[in-house]
């Protein structure tokens, strides 16, 4: 089941995976999910050209075993944005809000402590 395999390799509770698969199955989230994918390829690299003119703390959170978006991304992440910082959550997949939920705030607060002060 592809929407379980976002959560591998930690379990997920079968309630979700149920709620999942109705939410991801509606024709609209189809559709809205198919231009995003074939989109893709073509928009990483106008994205990329952007990174080294942002300025805000970024924290970039990756999963060592995400079988839906590859390292790459965080990769390009950390080489372009100044300051960028970068965790790989190891036993961690792609759903990392669900299942490292703790993990995601952190680095969430690592970023909000390290925006600059505002200036007057």
């Amino acid at each position: 089941e592809g929407f379980v395999d976002a959560f591998a390799p930690q379990p997920v509770e079968r309630k979700v995976v149920e709620r999942g698969r109705w939410l991801f199955s509606r024709p609209a989230t189809l559709r809205a999910s198919a231009w995003d994918w074939a989109d893709l390829e073509s928009t990483f690299p106008r994205l990329d050209r952007g990174y080294p003119n942002i300025r805000a703390p970024v924290e970039a959170v990756s999963s060592a075993g995400d079988r839906i978006v590859d390292s790459s991304h965080t990769r390009r992440i950390a080489e372009n944005i100044p300051g960028a910082h970068v965790v790989t959550l190891p036993n961690a997949g792609h759903q990392i809000t669900y299942t490292h939920a703790n993990e995601v705030a952190a680095a969430i607060r690592r970023a909000i402590g390290r925006r600059p002060a505002p200036t007057r």
